[in-house]
């Protein structure tokens, strides 16, 4: 599966961007990285299961260390705090959207319709 990953890096790579990584800053980068990677990955034919384990390789530094410890690992040694891409997401909102900003882009969302 981790070579299977490999390939499927290099090709959301090529949608996503080269310079796609995130590192956590600034907080309202979470919506534009998530947006960039779930269109990449709709491109690509990408399923959540996979996207679960795919996400951390397009961040960097300190939180790239902090999706580890908090994910399961590949040979299911580790069950991790989330154990599903959805649950993934929603760390992400919890820990870099606080209730202005999430309220903020809600507005916007709505706006645009």
């Amino acid at each position: 599966m981790a070579h299977g990953l490999g390939r499927l890096r290099k090709d959301v790579s090529a949608t996503f961007g080269r310079d796609a990584e995130w590192d956590g800053t600034p907080a309202i980068g979470v919506f534009e990285f998530l947006s960039c990677f779930v269109k990449a990955g709709d491109d690509n034919d990408v399923s959540e299961g996979r996207a679960l384990y795919l996400l951390p390789e397009f961040i960097k530094g300190y939180l790239k260390r902090e999706l580890y410890t908090i994910m399961p690992s590949l040979q299911g040694g580790r069950s991790g705090e989330v154990s599903s891409y959805l649950e993934l997401i929603n760390w992400l909102f919890r820990k870099y959207a606080d209730e202005q900003l999430l309220s903020d882009q809600d507005a916007l969302f709505h706006g645009a319709s």
